[in-house]
């Protein structure tokens, strides 16, 4: 997942490819499903820069704000 606070398009491309690059030398894989855990919300781009980086599917959820006791 990028850095959704960083509201360049290159620059979320240039994080998710660092991320990518660092997965595929050290585990051999590459990811085809990202998962957007969606903090505060996700960009219009999120989508469409995930498609260009060879993902073909996607999971976006929202983390909970609520309080368990």
């Amino acid at each position: 997942m990028n850095d959704e606070g960083t509201t360049d398009f290159r620059d979320n491309i240039e994080q998710m490819d660092t991320g990518l690059t660092f997965i595929y030398e050290n585990f051999k894989v590459i990811p085809e499903t990202a998962w957007q855990i969606d903090p505060f919300g996700h960009s219009a781009a999120t989508v469409s820069i995930m498609r260009k980086l060879g993902f073909t599917s996607i999971m976006l959820n929202r983390i909970s704000t609520v309080k368990r006791e």
